[in-house]
């Protein structure tokens, strides 16, 4: 079979190796589908500290069960489905509760297929009996969407994940700061939920062009005006009842607190890269305004089936943000392409 061998920064290729074999418990997928995200394009670059070479990445995976010896994973050989991409200890509370994404070998050691475990840029993926028996693959019901569109189910599952804890609903102005797919996912989740007005801003004009696609209501080019001051102007002064911040820049989070109304809930979904100063932040104005700040971080099963549902329920939304559908052998001119900002989301297809 063909896969991406990654064996360190700059140094990664299309190769041919064998198709897994696969044991007691396990599982073989042929994969339909991996989307290529920002994280993936770093690892290319700088490497992980979570990767040990060689390795085959890609964790935004969809596929069709080949083969299976597990009785356990609620999926059986010709079921087309997702797969959830943390795989954690089922020892911690976390897990025992479903909620693998901060189970503390995924936080610590990103135990997680694309990362310490080969991912979906190959044309089969073998799965580990400790994941498929605690439910990391997903049935995907008879639709008629391209399957290759579910690719995007795992970073829209993310999103949610931050979202569930804002609680947007049609009251609320949401502001969403980073024009990319995930900020741009953002947008369609927001609107899902019935978001009075939504305000998408971000510092490159090309990137806000792109995201126009997801309609939000208001575009903000924030290297050319003060985003806190044009937030104020569009809620007459009352601030945004959410923010969320999804490009990885510290003022960006001193920003969404100051944009912040009474009681508004904020989310800082982009994490900062390792050694960057944190934010000055006003914490008065959280305490006295009852501001609610979270974090988010990965996905887990619940949130991967809702992404799903989403995607089926509302395909136009998701078909425009996908770009660029390229092959795996082309998988260096995807990269190419989005370091260039010519793409919103791009999909590998074997």
């Amino acid at each position: 079979m063909r896969a991406l061998i990654f064996r360190g920064p700059n140094d990664y290729s299309v190769e041919e190796k064998p198709i897994p074999q696969i044991g007691e418990g396990e599982m073989l997928l042929k994969i339909i589908a991996c989307g290529l995200c920002g994280t993936d394009v770093k690892v290319f670059g700088n490497g992980h500290r979570a990767i040990t070479p060689p390795r085959t990445t890609g964790h935004e995976i969809v596929g069709t069960v080949a083969e299976s010896k597990s009785d356990k994973a609620g999926v059986v050989k010709g079921d087309n489905v997702l797969v959830v991409a943390p795989i954690g200890c089922m020892k911690c509370s976390f897990c025992l509760r479903g909620e693998q994404n901060i189970c503390p070998v995924v936080v610590e050691k990103v135990h997680a297929f694309g990362y310490d475990t080969d991912g979906g840029f190959a044309e089969y993926l073998l799965i580990p009996k400790e994941a498929a028996e605690q439910g990391v693959l997903i049935k995907i019901p008879e639709t008629e969407i391209p399957l290759t569109l579910l690719a995007v189910a795992e970073p829209l599952a993310c999103v949610l994940n931050g979202q569930e804890k804002l609680r947007i609903g049609p009251d609320d102005v949401v502001v969403v700061i980073g024009a990319g797919p995930i900020g741009s996912m953002n947008v369609i989740a927001a609107r899902a939920e019935g978001a009075k007005k939504i305000i998408l801003a971000d510092i490159d004009s090309a990137k806000l062009a792109l995201a126009s696609v997801v309609h939000p209501d208001v575009s903000v080019d924030s290297s050319k005006e003060n985003l806190v001051e044009r937030v104020r102007k569009e809620t007459d002064g009352r601030g945004a009842d959410v923010v969320i911040v999804a490009a990885p820049a510290p003022a960006l989070q001193t920003e969404a607190i100051e944009m912040a109304a009474v009681r508004a809930r904020v989310s800082f979904f982009a994490g900062l890269a390792k050694g960057t100063v944190s934010p000055i932040i006003d914490t008065n104005k959280i305490h006295y305004w009852e501001i609610e700040v979270y974090g988010a971080f990965g996905a887990c099963r619940k949130q991967y089936e809702k992404a799903m549902q989403l995607i089926i329920s509302r395909p136009a939304d998701f078909q425009a943000l996908v770009t660029h559908t390229m092959p795996l052998g082309d998988i260096k001119k995807a990269v190419d392409l989005m370091k260039t900002g010519q793409t919103i989301k791009v999909v590998i297809a074997p």
